[in-house]
């Protein structure tokens, strides 16, 4: 190195400064670049054995806020549930719901608004108020004393999805049901969260006798029969309802349908 003109260095003789070497590892896939394909797999959903099975239960709320243990006591419900089966959830009432399962109890809102897409809750407005106590025991008179309001009872429904047998499920959490202050706790017989209509259809085809039934189909059909019958011109006067019994009443409209047909092909 010789020392040039005012004193700086000539750099004329320096060895040219050595380039840093570059990494060519592969590189690491989400930092640089691209990356040659992703090492995660897109989580599947479990299928249950048991899907969408509709619950029906009852729960005695004895608390100063009976809303908010009706919420801890849901939260019990799935606590005691996934210790039987660790996927237990409770689903949307609506099937099309976009809103997730309740899969944690944390998941279990104490506003009942938000809670009522999970749980339907049958009452109105007084369900969480406490009741009067009625007329004593005893011939129907009223027992000596004053007698304290009788708490609330709430009967709800919900749909669960598991894997483990209904049956089984119910047997291994009655107990601990019982002492969050349940009732009852058992799979609807009924495959709907609204029974009214369907329980009564029930009814009246089961604890109703088939001459009852009959009498009763043979009048709603004759209704429309007569209507139809004054527009046949030929047979029309001569021809009468056919004889059918429980089971094409069952049926009848189509057959009344049949009937009609017929009908007015003779009276052509």
């Amino acid at each position: 190195m010789v020392a040039g003109e005012g004193g700086r260095a000539d750099t004329s003789t320096q060895s040219p400064a050595k380039k840093k070497s570059r990494n060519t590892g592969p590189a690491t896939p989400g930092l640089h670049g691209r990356a040659q394909g992703s090492i995660l797999k897109a989580p599947t959903q479990h299928v249950f054995e048991n899907k969408r099975i509709i619950f029906e239960a009852s729960v005695i709320l004895d608390g100063q806020n009976p809303y908010l243990q009706f919420a801890e006591t849901i939260r019990g419900l799935v606590s005691n549930a996934q210790i039987v089966d660790p996927l237990f959830q409770i689903d949307p009432i609506s099937s099309t719901s976009l809103r997730n399962p309740i899969k944690r109890t944390q998941d279990v809102q104490n506003n009942l608004t938000l809670l009522g897409e999970y749980v339907k809750i049958n009452g109105n407005l007084g369900a969480f108020q406490k009741k009067k106590s009625g007329a004593g025991t005893g011939g129907g008179r009223k027992s000596k004393g004053k007698e304290e309001d009788r708490n609330p009872m709430i009967w709800f429904c919900f749909a669960a999805s598991f894997d483990v047998g209904a049956q089984y499920l119910v047997d291994r959490m009655t107990h601990e049901w019982g002492r969050l202050g349940g009732w009852r706790l058992q799979v609807k017989s009924v495959y709907s969260f609204k029974t009214v209509t369907p329980i009564m259809c029930i009814k009246l085809w089961t604890e109703t006798d088939y001459d009852t039934l009959i009498a009763e189909f043979k009048a709603i059909l004759q209704e429309t029969w007569d209507v139809e019958r004054a527009n046949l011109t030929q047979y029309g006067d001569k021809l009468a309802l056919p004889e059918m019994g429980i089971v094409s009443l069952a049926h009848g409209s189509q057959v009344l349908r049949q009937w009609i047909g017929m009908c007015r092909t003779l009276g052509k």
